[in-house]
């Protein structure tokens, strides 16, 4: 059971790592396209900060609770 909250918990982060990392994509590549940002800069640091913090949970679980299921730190990069 309790591998089941760990691997639920590293896939969330994994997941919401790889969602910043798609929305950081479309401010680097389109600024036009988010006009509702005023400051492009703030909102790229602010993605980067929230990128580092997930990365940090997906590392401190990996670290002291390895799983036993594939990694899910292996994503495909499909640019």
């Amino acid at each position: 059971m309790k591998d089941k909250y760990i691997t639920g918990i590293l896939n969330k982060y994994v997941g919401l790592r790889d969602i910043a990392i798609a929305d950081l994509s479309v401010y680097i590549e389109n600024p036009v396209g988010v006009g509702e940002h005023s400051d492009i800069g703030d909102e790229i640091e602010k993605k980067l900060k929230a990128i580092n913090d997930y990365n940090d949970v997906i590392e401190t679980v990996t670290k002291y609770f390895s799983t036993s299921n594939s990694n899910p730190e292996e994503t495909t990069d499909e640019e």
